[in-house]
């Protein structure tokens, strides 16, 4: 069965690639206008404490109704009881799409960490936080094939959930078998990497860092959080003079300051030439308020802007 579902989801890429402009264009606008309808549902039952899904309370439990508002960690929840029980109705990108929902009510982006530089080189990785809710899907080539025996011959993922310091699901507790619809979908998206996942309303930071994102926030001279380095990015400048010519370092400390009172990024003074004499090379990376990956490796990886 997976062999057929990933043979259906290659002739579904071979079918994208080959249609028309106009065509791939009604797919994507029929696509978003879904998905923003859905989203206002969300929102509106969200706003009043409730889950668009289910109806019930997002603080509430119903054995006779899996749901995946159950991620919440409602009382009553247990790994071994509900688990199971939710991943069986909802598969990786509903419950994917459905977290970073949640996520971006509490702050666009910096609660989403799907940066490829920031994982551990997985076929799919994620880690989204609401609160002190942190949830982890992770996801290897093999994995995806499926390996192994037992539950591990079916292609799976891996989940892991925590609220504040406790452990409420480990990655290695469950090998979560993909849906069918998943199975098929992330088979086009390998088969033809110009189709990329679209998470209307639940974009993040890998939608953040586009390069000509980054360029525009630095051409604008806006900054959405904080200030320069305390919010969702953190913009580092390195300086060279011109061959035989030196920096004044009160001319940097006068930018420097023009900076803050301006409530402007330094980069963007930078960009503009205001240091005679001076090659800037601005390097952005994930500031202190995005959640880091949980993987099995550390933070690393920056973004590179030259001039």
């Amino acid at each position: 069965m997976s062999d057929k579902l990933r043979a259906e989801g290659k002739a579904a890429a071979d079918f994208i690639a080959s249609a028309p402009p106009e065509v791939r264009k009604e797919i994507n606008q029929k696509q978003k206008a879904g998905a923003d309808a859905e989203h206002e549902d969300f929102k509106k039952a969200f706003d009043q404490g409730n889950c668009y899904l289910c109806g019930d309370a997002l603080t509430s439990l119903d054995e006779t109704k899996p749901c995946a508002h159950w991620l919440l960690n409602p009382a009553g929840f247990r790994k071994k009881q509900h688990f199971a029980k939710v991943t069986e109705k909802y598969g990786f990108h509903q419950l994917q799409s459905f977290l970073r929902w949640i996520a971006n009510e509490d702050g666009f982006a910096k609660n989403i960490n799907d940066m490829p530089d920031e994982g551990s080189g997985k076929l799919r990785e994620v880690t989204i936080r609401y609160k002190d809710l942190v949830w982890s899907f992770s996801c290897t080539l093999n994995d995806f094939m499926g390996h192994g025996s037992g539950t591990h011959q079916s292609p799976h993922f891996h989940f892991q959930m925590r609220q504040g310091p406790r452990s409420i699901i480990n990655f290695n507790d469950f090998h979560v078998p993909f849906s069918d619809a998943d199975i098929h979908d992330i088979s086009a998206e390998m088969a033809n990497p110009n189709i990329k996942r679209r998470w209307s309303h639940g974009e993040g930071m890998s939608d953040f860092f586009r390069p000509e994102v980054i360029e525009a926030m630095l051409e604008s001279g806006g900054m959405s959080a904080g200030g320069e380095g305390d919010g969702e990015v953190k913009f580092d400048h390195i300086l060279t003079a011109d061959e035989g010519t030196s920096m004044n370092g009160e001319d940097i400390q006068a930018l420097f300051n023009e900076a803050k009172d301006k409530g402007v990024l330094l980069g963007s003074l930078l960009r503009k030439g205001r240091l005679p004499n001076a090659n800037v090379t601005t390097i952005a990376s994930p500031g202190p308020g995005v959640v880091e990956q949980k993987s099995r490796s550390g933070r690393g990886g920056k973004t590179g802007f030259g001039e």
